[in-house]
């Protein structure tokens, strides 16, 4: 398979759309994908082709000058695709466009083995049971613990 990743253009947007909901079962939340908005800035939207065909896209949000990793997804099992995508071809795009910074997303040490630096990733939630909030709550707690003693393991070991 001879595979080519680039930003998708304007009029690949609604084949772009599709693959990412449909075939790759992607993640896509309401409000992610304003067409209106999101065509403006094609670099958001990284796909691999294999000729007229996407077999692998990345979803990426814009703010203030860092590119952030959101989502992925794939209908073909080519190795090292995914951080062919997601990673590498995101950081060319950081490059390109002059942006500051790529975040590549929370979670996975195969981020760190590929020069990513662990950092801390917050996020903000309210249930409105307020039973599940409190389990939330309790969760995030113990998981925050581990979160951070993973990335002092992780620090640690490299600096040894």
């Amino acid at each position: 398979m001879d595979v080519e990743i680039r930003p998708i253009t304007t009029d690949e947007f609604e084949a772009y759309l599709v693959a990412l909901e449909v075939a790759f079962s992607a993640r896509v939340e309401e409000g992610d994908l304003d067409r209106e908005r999101s065509v403006a800035i094609p670099e958001r939207f990284l796909a691999a082709w294999d000729g007229d065909r996407i077999v692998a896209g990345a979803f990426n949000v814009v703010k203030g000058g860092r590119l952030y990793g959101r989502t992925w997804g794939c209908d073909a099992q080519v190795q090292f695709l995914h951080f062919e995508v997601c990673y590498y071809a995101a950081i060319e795009t950081c490059i390109q466009q002059g942006w500051t910074a790529f975040e590549p997303g929370h979670g996975g040490g195969h981020k760190y083995r590929r020069g990513f630096r662990p950092i801390v990733t917050r996020s903000s939630h309210r249930l409105a049971d307020p039973r599940l909030h409190e389990a939330l709550r309790r969760y995030t707690l113990e998981e925050t613990a581990e979160v951070e003693a993973r990335i002092e393991e992780l620090t640690s070991a490299r600096e040894a």
